[in-house]
C-alpha cells in the first residue's frame, strides 16, 4: 500500500519487491560500468545546482523484465494521482536508470526541482540499501535557505516549485518506493554508504537534450 506522505505529491511504499529480487539485483550490481556523473563534468539540462553520483552505464538494464515489474507496481498510482500509464517499449536512460552515492564525494544533491514540462510529472527512486545519512528530504520555504543558490533562484523564475509545510526526511531503506511529483523543491544529503538506487523520470522529454550543445560529447549516455 502507498502511503501520502504530501497529498498528490509525495509517497511511499516499503517492501516494495520481494526481497529474492531485490538481493538478486544488488548481487548483480557491476561496479565496472559506473560512470561518475557531476555538475563539473556533464552540462545541466536545467539550471546549475551542486551533485555527485555514480550512473550505471549499461543500456541492457532498461530492457530488463525488472523495469516492467517495477513500472507494473507504479502505475496504480500513476493513474490515480497523474492520469497516465507508464510507457514501454525503448526509453532514454533518464527515464530509467541504477545509480549510487559516491561517498568521497563533497556533495550528494544539493537543492533543487524538476520542470514538469521537461522531466514530466513524477520521479520515483527505489532504494537498494539501508544506510544511516544520505536522507532525502522535502523543505520547508524556510529550511530551503541552507542552500538556496544562483541555480535555484533560476528554477524558482522559471518553472513552477512548491515546497512541504513542513520539513520532511526520508532515509534510504531497503526495498522502499518513493514517488513524487516534479516541481517539489527537495535535497538529497551526504551519504557515508553507497545508497544503490533504481531511479527516474519515466515521462522525461529527451529531445528536449538537444538544444543543449554540450550534450553532443556526452551522448555515450543516451
Amino acid at each position: 500500500m502507498w502511503q501520502t506522505l504530501l497529498q498528490h505529491k509525495l509517497f511511499i511504499q516499503d517492501n516494495f519487491l520481494p526481497d529474492q529480487l531485490v538481493n538478486q539485483i544488488v548481487n548483480n550490481i557491476d561496479a565496472k560500468k559506473f560512470k561518475s556523473v557531476n555538475n563539473r563534468n556533464t552540462p545541466p539540462v536545467m539550471f546549475d545546482t551542486n551533485f555527485d553520483y555514480d550512473l550505471l552505464v549499461d543500456p541492457l538494464f532498461r530492457e530488463t523484465d525488472l523495469r516492467k515489474i517495477i513500472f507494473a507496481k507504479m502505475n496504480p498510482l500513476a493513474q490515480q494521482e497523474w492520469n497516465i500509464v507508464l510507457p514501454e517499449g525503448n526509453l532514454h536512460h533518464m527515464q530509467y536508470f541504477l545509480k549510487q552515492n559516491n561517498p568521497d564525494a563533497p556533495v550528494a544533491f544539493d537543492l533543487h526541482a524538476e520542470d514538469a514540462g521537461i522531466y514530466g510529472p513524477m520521479v520515483f527512486m527505489l532504494y537498494l540499501s539501508d544506510e544511516i545519512d544520505g536522507q532525502l528530504e522535502i523543505p520547508t520555504e524556510e529550511d530551503a535557505n541552507e542552500d538556496w543558490g544562483k541555480g535555484f533562484q533560476d528554477m524558482i523564475d522559471h518553472f513552477p516549485v512548491c515546497f512541504s509545510p513542513e520539513t520532511i526526511s526520508l532515509l534510504p531503506k531497503k526495498n522502499r518506493c518513493v514517488v513524487m511529483s516534479t516541481g517539489l523543491a527537495h535535497r538529497v544529503r551526504k551519504c557515508s554508504g553507497t545508497r544503490p538506487n533504481i531511479s527516474g523520470w519515466p515521462f522525461f522529454k529527451p529531445e528536449q537534450l538537444q538544444s543543449l550543445d554540450a550534450w553532443s560529447s556526452y551522448k555515450d549516455l543516451k
